[in-house]
């Protein structure tokens, strides 16, 4: 390989060596790897893709399994709670935020579910009295 002068570097005709063209691509297929589907993973997946009572069972196996950490936990609680509301869209779902708000006061996700739940308890409370008579005082 001929040495290249510095003064070379800022003239573009140059003569470099193996310098002329950019290296060709690797021709390689990426590894066929299969990670797999934790429940917290699947519970999520159903849950966007729609199929709610597969999410619920699959976060709820989240819950009853004691190996996963607290974020886990709280993102399964917390998607639970939602499919769970979505599913049925009952005042009674209020309470599954209103579990993850206790149960995890102080984490982003309990902060979220305060505020969920708040936001459902107006809602529902809209439902029923769409209507409230104001008294006068």
């Amino acid at each position: 390989m001929a040495e290249l002068d510095v003064e070379d570097l800022d003239d573009p005709d140059a003569d470099a060596e193996g310098i002329d063209e950019p290296p060709a691509p690797l021709d390689i297929a990426p590894p066929d790897i299969n990670f797999p589907a934790t429940p917290l993973a699947s519970g999520r997946l159903a849950f966007y893709g729609g199929d709610l009572d597969g999410a619920i069972d699959q976060l709820t196996a989240v819950l009853k399994d004691d190996a996963y950490d607290g974020e886990s936990r709280a993102q399964a609680m917390y998607w639970r709670a939602e499919a769970l509301f979505r599913k049925d869209f009952a005042p009674s779902s209020v309470k599954e935020f209103e579990e993850v708000a206790r149960e995890f006061r102080g984490h982003y996700l309990g902060a979220a579910a305060e505020e969920r739940a708040a936001e459902l308890h107006a809602y529902f409370e809209s439902i029923e009295n769409p209507y409230p008579v104001i008294e006068d005082e």
